[in-house]
């Protein structure tokens, strides 16, 4: 379960009791979450060969514009998704700001050995946690922030063959669809004002990703026993993957629809009307009956078929 303060939450549901506590580096609301037993495409054998022991992974949408893949053994993110401020669009890769090329990361909170005390992450998070109930308890020193826009809905496919692809939505109407082994196969499904250029992917490599300050990684140099904490990552697969957007040109209703014309002469075909939502993307699912395609809706009370 996620939180409004940015944690996650694993429950024994026997009891029911709370057996662990998360707490994501950004601090925002987890507005969606999704688990799996898997790899991802990166994982490789220690010897090159067959994929490492598959891990419970936490894909969540949490952040500013951004959708992460976590490893819930220790915490580290293993793929990181994120769409930069159309202010960014034309800033080299270089010159982007620390937050931009961060991985971020779930924190371990500690649980008090009594119930009916209250729990205090690093970060200044904290919740009350009596008799097994987790709730929001007293106001911490750092209050939890809204990023805008942020992603609220998500599916995907992961396994040993296809595609492997992560498709989410958010409160900038936008559907964008991700693939975990090349940025050339990533693209918006729709979302793209009027004039508006289209978006660029591209990866990260793993010399410019800035370490979260609460990461545990080994060092892919160092030479250890293999264990689920020890991953040996193939080098031409980034982690971070960014989508550049561009600023929409300022045109007005009159301008664009002469931008249409050619010559003075009226066009023989009009451009496509806009298709996108108008509100929060809410929620994604697959269908394959009777057509296959993808559903999305809104918090307007929309729902579109994409084919």
């Amino acid at each position: 379960a996620g939180t409004h303060r940015g944690c996650v939450a694993l429950w024994d549901i026997r009891y029911p009791l709370l057996a662990k506590l998360w707490r994501h580096s950004a601090g925002a609301p987890v507005d969606r979450l999704a688990t799996t037993v898997t790899t991802l495409p990166q994982d490789t054998g220690i010897n090159g060969g067959s994929s490492i022991t598959p891990s419970p992974l936490i894909f969540m949408g949490c952040g500013l514009n951004e959708s992460s893949v976590f490893d819930v053994t220790n915490g580290n993110c293993r793929q990181c998704f994120r769409a930069l401020d159309p202010a960014l669009g034309y800033t080299d890769q270089q010159a982007l700001p620390q937050s931009c090329l961060t991985l971020p990361h779930l924190q371990t909170v500690e649980l008090p050995n009594n119930p009916n005390r209250s729990i205090a992450s690093k970060n200044g998070g904290y919740a009350t946690y009596n008799n097994g109930h987790l709730g929001r308890g007293l106001p911490g020193p750092n209050t939890p922030h809204n990023p805008e826009p942020r992603i609220m809905s998500l599916m995907g496919r992961i396994g040993v063959s296809g595609n492997q692809y992560l498709i989410t939505g958010g409160s900038d109407c936008v559907i964008r669809y991700w693939d975990f082994t090349s940025p050339q196969k990533c693209y918006t499904v729709s979302g793209l004002l009027p004039g508006q250029p289209s978006p660029r992917f591209e990866s990260v490599p793993s010399t410019n990703i800035l370490p979260s300050p609460y990461a545990s990684y080994t060092s892919q140099t160092q030479t250890q026993k293999p264990s689920h904490h020890f991953y040996q990552f193939n080098n031409s697969l980034s982690q971070l993957f960014l989508c550049r957007q561009y600023v929409v040109p300022s045109m007005n209703n009159k301008q664009m629809y002469s931008a249409a014309y050619v010559d003075g002469q009226s066009p023989s075909v009009l451009p496509p009307p806009n298709n996108a939502h108008a509100d929060a993307i809410l929620d994604l699912k697959n269908v394959d009956f009777p057509v296959k395609g993808l559903l999305s809706c809104s918090r307007d009370g929309i729902i579109k078929l994409w084919r």
